[in-house]
């Protein structure tokens, strides 16, 4: 946690010592022939298996990020270099298939890195669906198990909670897309049914934010993740569900600052959702709403007093 000092760990040997000089002086080295390889624009399967290993060993430097993708695209065909064809299908997804891994090696050492994120997230976007002869690179569904192992071991990894997001929003368009359900095209009842495949995967993440509240009620990126889809209209909960989800946690969590986000800002948007098909909006909702919660307060209010006073 930030400004907590390390506790315990002993002091680095002489051997030590030089052993981490000698890595950082390698480390040196090859970042500054990167660099030149980048000023002359070469583009090459060395220069990218070099980036690849850096990157690999410290994910912070945007610069070669950036220089990666500039290589994918002239070896993707669509950037054309005067000295480099693109590769074959095959050849293709072998090279993206090493990217990823190595923006999952980089996301290992610092997950919390923001270019290592946005280097899978650029990959899984461009890329996923492959060559149609050699179908999908990326198994979307398998990013989302992938997603929860993350979550597993950093509950609050917000890069991951917003990646994860990403990924729900980018499956719910694949398999729409793959089902034939084009809305327009095929009329209201297909239109019907592809609105229900995306609610059923925003289902399932809210579910996902449950058990993660449930397991940590403090959890912030979770309850945001959640304010995300309830906004996004994938999946409606009334405000009386809300105030219901916020009031099974015990008193000292009940009036965490997560469940205030949580229900304020949502308290008008629902009410103007109930109340749209009406010419005059109905005046007494906000104040409904506002009167849940008081009396939600209250009662919390009352217990913790009670705690109080007999506990004293």
């Amino acid at each position: 946690m930030h400004g907590r000092k390390r506790v315990g760990v002993p002091p680095p040997t002489i051997e030590e010592k030089a052993a981490s000089k000698k890595k950082v002086d390698i480390y040196k080295r090859l970042n500054g022939v990167s660099f030149k390889h980048r000023a002359s624009r070469t583009v090459s399967r060395e220069a990218l298996e070099l980036i690849s290993q850096l990157l690999s060993a410290n994910p912070d430097v945007y610069t070669l990020w950036n220089y990666a993708r500039e290589q994918i695209l002239v070896f993707s065909g669509e950037v054309i270099h005067e000295s480099v064809s693109a590769m074959n299908d095959e050849e293709f997804t072998a090279l993206i298939k090493t990217q990823l891994g190595v923006a999952a090696a980089a996301i290992k050492r610092n997950s919390k890195s923001y270019p290592a994120w946005y280097h899978r997230k650029w990959l899984v976007g461009k890329y996923h669906a492959g060559r149609a002869e050699l179908g999908p690179i990326v198994q979307l569904r398998e990013e989302l198990a992938l997603c929860s192992q993350m979550l597993t071991a950093d509950e609050r990894n917000f890069h991951c909670w917003n990646y994860r997001r990403w990924v729900a929003s980018l499956t719910a368009e694949v398999e729409v897309s793959k089902s034939g359900l084009t809305g327009a095209e095929s009329g209201n009842l297909d239109l019907q049914a592809s609105e229900v495949h995306k609610d059923d995967i925003m289902q399932s993440e809210l579910r996902f934010t449950d058990e993660k509240i449930e397991q940590n009620f403090s959890n912030y990126s979770a309850w945001h993740s959640r304010t995300h889809l309830l906004q996004r209209k994938l999946v409606d909960l009334s405000l009386k569900g809300r105030i219901a989800l916020v009031s099974t946690g015990e008193p000292p969590t009940l009036f965490h600052q997560n469940n205030f986000r949580y229900i304020l800002p949502h308290s008008h948007t629902h009410t103007r959702a109930r109340t749209h098909t009406s010419a005059l909006p109905s005046i007494s909702q906000p104040f409904q709403s506002w009167g849940l919660f008081i009396k939600l307060y209250l009662r919390s209010l009352m217990i913790r007093v009670h705690g109080f006073i007999g506990g004293g």
